[in-house]
């Protein structure tokens, strides 16, 4: 009895010594977290990638996979043209085409955000409108001295502050539609206009006017796109505050060879020729020689048009944009695609 005691005893330990033996064998064979010679961790690049590895995978840091929100050298083309232009550069503007008399002014109230806009969506290549300046020296829109014409009110412009001038409808003398549209600001209208459009900024003063008009433009970003149609005095201090603001002669002498003459001159950017003046092939050659650019006030038939652009000239001025748009197209000038400043 003893004898099976003890050979039940011996058994019992040969079991329990090759259990252990089998579970130290599995330990030698299954690798721990921590073992590297047996399994790729996490941390083991020679085997997956991480996510910091660019030799596998773009990180969302690697930029020349991916466009980072800050990434200027990946932003959209409109950014990229709207950046060119604010410091004088990539951004193409046309080299003819139709003006846009006080915006789209044959079918919308002169000189308001509504015009401009109208102008814009039909591809005006420039636009034209007009700056007066208020009783508290504030630049606002408009054309004529008195506001008489164009708003329910009456009076000289110079004596209305702009808070006493935005009261006033700017809209219903042209169509009920246009009720209660307001007379715009200088800001104001160059905030909503395209990078790629000429600005054609006349002005209905002299040199205060045109010192704060230069500052608005630069302060803007449009020192690329606009220029001032003023006279020389008030060119004259433009330039006393931004050298390379951009000019059209208006200053116009009784003979059109001197008015010629003086804006090559004065090394303008642009001349107006006006309806009176014969526009001869021999005068647009020399103008554009000397690199000044030829507006005309105004064209607003098909076949004057026309013939404004065979003998040279660059922008016609248009109330009926639309109309001459087509016969532009016509010409093969195609309509300006508007691009924005990114927000």
């Amino acid at each position: 009895m003893v004898k099976k005691i003890v050979v039940l005893m011996l058994m019992l330990m040969v079991v329990v010594i090759l259990v252990a033996g089998c579970r130290s064998e599995e330990d030698s064979q299954v690798p721990k977290v921590g073992d590297d010679s047996q399994v790729t961790e996490v941390g083991d690049d020679s085997q997956v990638p991480e996510v910091g590895d660019d030799s596998n995978v773009a990180e969302v840091e690697d930029d020349s996979q991916v466009t980072e929100v800050g990434d200027d050298s990946q932003v959209s083309e409109v950014e990229e043209e709207s950046q060119a232009a604010e410091v004088g550069g990539e951004v193409k503007l046309p080299e003819r085409g139709i003006c846009a008399h006080r915006g789209a002014s044959g079918t919308h109230p002169e000189n308001t955000l509504s015009a401009f806009r109208e102008a814009i969506r039909l591809g005006a290549h420039m636009i034209e409108f007009d700056i007066a300046m208020t009783k508290d020296g504030k630049l606002a829109l408009m054309h004529d001295a008195t506001i008489d014409r164009t708003t329910n009110g009456k009076g000289k412009v110079s004596d209305f502050t702009l808070a006493e001038l935005k009261g006033l409808d700017a809209g219903s003398w042209k169509g009920s539609e246009f009720a209660n549209e307001r007379i715009p600001t200088l800001d104001e209208a160059l905030a909503i206009m395209p990078v790629n459009v000429w600005l054609n900024v006349h002005l209905k003063g002299g040199a205060e006017m045109a010192e704060k008009v230069a500052e608005r433009i630069v302060a803007t970003g449009r020192l690329h796109q606009a220029f001032l149609a003023c006279g020389k005095d008030a060119a004259h201090a433009a330039k006393q505050v931004e050298p390379n603001i951009q000019i059209c002669n208006m200053e116009r002498p009784a003979k059109l060879q001197d008015y010629i003459n003086e804006t090559i001159g004065m090394k303008a950017e642009f001349i107006q020729l006006l309806t009176n003046n014969a526009v001869e092939p021999g005068h647009t050659k020399l103008l554009k020689e000397n690199g000044v650019r030829i507006n005309y006030y105004y064209g607003d038939e098909a076949d004057k048009v026309v013939s404004l652009f065979e003998t040279g000239v660059d922008f016609p001025l248009a109330n009926r944009v639309g109309e001459m748009l087509k016969v532009a197209e016509e010409e093969g000038i195609e309509r300006l695609k508007p691009i924005y400043r990114s927000k």
